[in-house]
């Protein structure tokens, strides 16, 4: 256009056909191929709604095979001496080859350290993280159906979507407020421990049962009430108003310490004993200046 003549395609004897824009080559063939210098921009004008346009990597093998690789993305630069590195690429690769059961893998890879490094596979049952792959998310994950974690001792963490439940395997334990508190079992013993402050066990509505053996109480303790002592699932003890009362059986007291056993009246007043209302024997506990008597009640 400017009256000077300027090349558009050079043919090399022999080699390379060069394809110019204003003197500068952007496509050239190869023994191995065609290479563009720039970018490469591929234009469709179908108005209808398949995929176009389309690049297609064909790999024509003669004797195809699980686990062969197909067409491959490089992204190349330079290292700050001037070498030329595979920074990143992406692979697609046959996961089986199978007739009418075929299943493909995209595979990602990066430098990791100055190596090449695979660093995941999509596969096509699963999304894989391998070679100290982090996963990172910076916002909201769903999940939708089972998600499983394996831990060291292999026994993993299993959040089960049918069941509606979360199964942590033996020894492995569940903390609280950093290690203060934790939870674990180890195939033969469960553990409740705390290691920092107080235990609260609580209920806002109801009442609180614990049992040693399932279905038989061994304490329960009641909402704004009394506290309940059992024995095989018979009640035997039990706090009042008033205190203490046994309910059914006997008061044993042992002995122990060395000492003697004892029941202790902490203030002047009056020690029951018997079936009838007062009693069918008093006690009259005074203070240290006074003497204390035995009366047989109702005579």
């Amino acid at each position: 256009n400017d009256g000077t003549q300027k090349m558009a395609v050079n043919l090399v004897p022999s080699g390379a056909v060069e394809l110019k824009h204003n003197t500068s080559t952007k496509l050239a063939t190869s023994a191995t191929g065609i290479d563009v210098t720039g970018g490469a921009v591929f234009t469709s004008t179908d108005a209808g709604s398949a995929a176009e346009p389309e690049v297609v990597l064909y790999r024509n093998s003669a004797s195809p095979a699980d686990a062969d690789y197909l067409g491959q993305i490089k992204f190349n630069g330079k290292s700050d001496t001037g070498a030329q590195r595979t920074y990143a690429k992406i692979t697609g690769k046959i996961l089986d080859a199978s007739n009418t059961t075929e299943d493909g893998i995209i595979e990602f890879a990066h430098i990791k350290g100055g190596s090449q490094n695979i660093s995941a596979r999509f596969r096509s049952d699963s999304l894989q993280l391998i070679n100290g792959t982090n996963f990172t998310v910076a916002g909201t994950s769903s999940f939708s159906d089972d998600v499983s974690f394996t831990t060291a001792n292999g026994n993993g963490i299993v959040i089960d979507k049918s069941d509606n439940s979360i199964t942590l395997g033996n020894s492995v334990t569940q903390y609280f407020g950093g290690t203060s508190m934790w939870l674990m079992h180890n195939g033969s013993t469960g553990y409740l421990n705390n290691g920092t402050g107080d235990l609260y066990i609580r209920d806002n509505d109801g009442d609180i049962y614990i049992q040693a053996k399932s279905g038989e109480n061994s304490i329960k303790c009641l909402n704004d009430g009394g506290v309940y002592l059992y024995y095989d699932n018979n009640l035997v003890a039990e706090t009042t108003t008033n205190g203490f009362q046994v309910t059914n059986g006997a008061l044993d007291l042992a002995n122990t310490g060395g000492s003697g056993a004892s029941l202790r009246c902490q203030s002047a007043g009056v020690f029951f004993m018997g079936n009838a209302a007062q009693g069918d024997l008093a006690l009259y506990c005074q203070d240290n200046t006074n003497n204390s008597i035995i009366l047989q009640a109702n005579t």
